[in-house]
């Protein structure tokens, strides 16, 4: 066998990412659960032929009675509906949410890990002092102050949870701007654009985590 055979053969970043999670047969229970939430809560509602909010004369009736998937509960509301609309619900904050995180994550933590000094310090410390406060309290105050409307949810969850993406960020954008290749472009006449762009090229994989 020549040298070169016995070469391995390297993997990108995206398959070794590929390879890692399809042989672990968790995450692939976890993804076909899933897909079918995500397919539940988007035909779900569709295919039952009732409203989740209908009142109907049929109580606590038992699972296939009248075109009654999973029965009806003490007001005569189709479960089955009830139960699909509020998996698209549920998904839909937790995409919402996530992606307003991570936008102020990545912009809270990118600035304080980029330029340091006193900017760091005073969102470090920020983070800090909004830590102290139970992140519980925060959502029942949001939420009794300004009711329980959908914005006002995905609002409590963002308060209570942006801190820990900006932590998340702010430390992988120190972490990669101490790398020698960027080291070496802050050196350059154009020190600022030229380091800016190899630490975004760079976190483009952190990026991905985050999501």
């Amino acid at each position: 066998m020549s040298e070169i055979e016995q070469i391995p053969q390297s993997l990108s970043y995206w398959q070794d990412v590929r390879k890692r999670f399809f042989g672990n047969k968790i995450s692939i229970v976890g993804l076909v659960m899933l897909v079918f939430l995500i397919i539940a809560g988007i035909v779900g509602p569709f295919i039952s032929g009732w409203k989740y909010d209908d009142l109907g004369p049929d109580i606590l009736v038992g699972p296939g009675s009248n075109g009654h998937w999973l029965g009806t509960d003490d007001l005569g509301r189709d479960i089955f509906t009830r139960v699909t609309f509020g998996i698209r619900l549920s998904l839909t904050v937790a995409i919402v949410v996530t992606a307003i995180s991570v936008f102020v994550g990545v912009t809270l933590g990118g600035i304080a890990g980029y330029f340091g000094g006193w900017i760091d310090t005073i969102i470090s410390r920020f983070i800090d002092t909004w830590q102290v406060i139970p992140f519980v309290l925060i959502g029942f105050a949001i939420i009794t102050v300004f009711g329980s409307s959908f914005w006002v949810i995905v609002a409590a969850l963002v308060f209570t949870g942006w801190y820990s993406t900006t932590r998340l960020f702010r430390a992988s954008v120190m972490q990669v701007k101490s790398l020698d290749y960027v080291e070496a472009a802050r050196q350059l006449e154009q020190a600022r654009s030229a380091s800016f762009c190899a630490i975004l090229a760079q976190m483009r994989f952190h990026l991905s985590l985050l999501f």
